[in-house]
């Protein structure tokens, strides 16, 4: 247990597996080296270049499902995948 205890205080953290493509901004801010840790504007950069590749690959159809669960919740109607909601 001592050992793990002074692998957290004193190593770098494992790199996120399941972080996607946030991996280098989780991993950047994550850091135990403040001169190496992302800083707000880098961090601000990076974040809008993953949301900006995100918008480029969700397709279209995706968006307007989500657009419509969400009117679907925020209305009180329900719709089974595949129908547009009343």
């Amino acid at each position: 247990m001592l050992a793990s205890l002074t692998a957290v205080v004193i190593g770098e953290p494992d790199p996120p597996l399941h972080a996607g493509p946030l991996q280098r901004v989780i991993s950047g801010l994550l850091r135990k080296d403040p001169a190496v840790r992302l800083g707000p504007a880098d961090t601000e950069r990076l974040l809008r270049q993953v949301a900006a590749a995100r918008r480029q690959t969700i397709p279209l159809g995706a968006l307007t499902a989500t657009a419509a669960m969400i009117e679907d919740v925020t209305t009180g109607v329900t719709a089974t995948a595949g129908e547009s909601p009343r």
